[in-house]
């Protein structure tokens, strides 16, 4: 299981997670998106984010339960 982490293996951690540590693969698909959004900053924030989060809320089957008025939000005037 300790191969599944980066943790520095001359150490023995007694409790990792409260911490953050993540599996590799977990770390790997965390890198790639990270590049993803800084080759292009503002069409990932602005344009590709929503689809990739209905993508995510589609595949996870949530729509229905808990993002039922995720698209409906309008923005709001301060003044």
């Amino acid at each position: 299981m300790k191969d599944l982490y980066l943790l520095n293996p001359a150490i023995t951690f007694l409790n990792h997670g409260s911490f953050g540590a993540c599996p590799k693969p977990v770390f790997e698909e965390y890198q790639r998106w990270q590049e993803k959004l800084e080759r292009q900053l503002v069409e990932f924030m602005t344009r590709d984010v929503y689809k990739y989060l209905k993508e995510a809320r589609d595949a996870l089957g949530i729509e229905k339960y808990i993002c039922k008025h995720i698209n409906s939000y309008k923005a709001i005037e301060i003044e």
